[in-house]
This record gives C-alpha cells, sequence and structure tokens, in this order.
C-alpha cells in the first residue's frame, strides 16, 4: 500500500486506546463472547476524550535484508483529530481534522479536502465507526474474532477489490486485561508487512489544540 494510504488506515484503527505487549507464539483459539467483547469496547470508545501514545513500527518487505525501524507519536482528540508523527529515523506528520488532512514531509506541505480523494472520505468514515465501538458488523470486511492468553484478537479481511488491492489482512490484538489496543499488523497483498507496538500510552490528558492545526 502507498505509504500515506498505510499510516492513515493505521491511525484509524488507534481510536479505542492501547497498551504494551507482545504477540509473538500465542496460540489462538475462537472468541468465546464476541457481544461482550464488543460492548467493552463500546464503553472504553465513549470515554475517550483524547490519546497520547509513543509507537514503535517495524515495516517488513521482502527485497530488504533487515525490517525497518521507525519510531513516533501519536495523538488523537475527540471530535475526528488525530495527529501521526514520525520522528525517527525521518521526520514526517499526517494530521487529520475537520474533513481536512495535512502533509508536512520536512519543510514541504501538503493539503487536501478527504471527501476529494474517495479512498480517504471511506477511511473517514471508517474512523466515526471505530469510535464508536462499531468493529463487529462490518459491511467492508469479513471478520474473524480469537482469543489468546493475553489478548482478543480481530482478524479482519477487506470485501472490496480496490481494498483489496493493498491490504490481505489487518490484525488487532486487545489487551484481556483493559481492552486496550496493544499491537496491529497490516500485511499487504505483496506478502510485506507492518506491525505497530505501543509504549507509554495516556488518556484524557490535555492536549494543545494547535497539534491539529490544519489551516
Amino acid at each position: 500500500m502507498p505509504e500515506l494510504r498505510l499510516h492513515i488506515f493505521i491511525a484509524i484503527l488507534f481510536l479505542m486506546g492501547w497498551s504494551t505487549s507482545d504477540t509473538h507464539g500465542q496460540d489462538w483459539v475462537p472468541m468465546k463472547d464476541t457481544a461482550g467483547f464488543a460492548s467493552k469496547l463500546a464503553e472504553m470508545a465513549k470515554s475517550t476524550r483524547t490519546i497520547q501514545s509513543e509507537f514503535v513500527q517495524t515495516k517488513h518487505m521482502s527485497f530488504l535484508t533487515e525490517d525497518l525501524l521507525t519510531k513516533g507519536r501519536f495523538l488523537f482528540k475527540k471530535e475526528n483529530k488525530i495527529r501521526w508523527e514520525y520522528s525517527e529515523p525521518y521526520q514526517y506528520v499526517i494530521v487529520m481534522n475537520a474533513g481536512k488532512i495535512l502533509i508536512k514531509d520536512g519543510e514541504k506541505e501538503n493539503k487536501f479536502d478527504i471527501k476529494s480523494r474517495i479512498i480517504f472520505n471511506r477511511i473517514n468514515e471508517m474512523m466515526l465507526n471505530t469510535i464508536q465501538g462499531k468493529v463487529l458488523n462490518r459491511s467492508d470486511f469479513n471478520s474473524k474474532f480469537f482469543q489468546s492468553d493475553k489478548h482478543f484478537i480481530v482478524k479482519m479481511t477487506p470485501v472490496t477489490k480496490k481494498m483489496q488491492k493493498y491490504v490481505e489482512t489487518i490484525e488487532i490484538y486487545f489487551g484481556k486485561a483493559d481492552y486496550h489496543v496493544a499491537v496491529i499488523k497490516i500485511t499487504e497483498s505483496s506478502g510485506d508487512f507492518t506491525k505497530i507496538s505501543f509504549i507509554n500510552r495516556v488518556s484524557n490528558v490535555e492536549l494543545d489544540e494547535e497539534k491539529f492545526n490544519v489551516k
């Protein structure tokens, strides 16, 4: 998937909170109570006004001998304000607010209306559904639900051919203790994947409105 689309797509899936965790080597079994799981997610989304977290992103590409590692910070503020900020090894920022997107790449800036881009408009709609905790009954993804010792896992497969060109599966790991998202793994149609792990997350703290300025 083109890098910008992938970053925004991941960001939208963050909105219900997260915790630090390792998913390696876990055995999955079918989730026992999907309705209860969805209810807990809805409660989490309703009570979350802001999110601030650091993240570590691992990007695996088959033609590279080593995975790419990047670090940064993610900010969210109701209603529908997102800042996706890379700090290492390069600086790159995406801000979404009021139907607008601002992209900062060094000294360069690019702005556009989400509705002018079909894929971004669909993503914006997904964001609203995610904030409301609606992850079970999605027409644009087929979802399967699992659990392990530490996590609830939602494995999503896109239905539309347009999305299938970019994404094969999305795996979202929710901590059993707090229902926060621990890890997100997106596997692309090529077999390459991006895995995001989160650290130092805090919710409902004051965030500077200037961070979400798209003007």
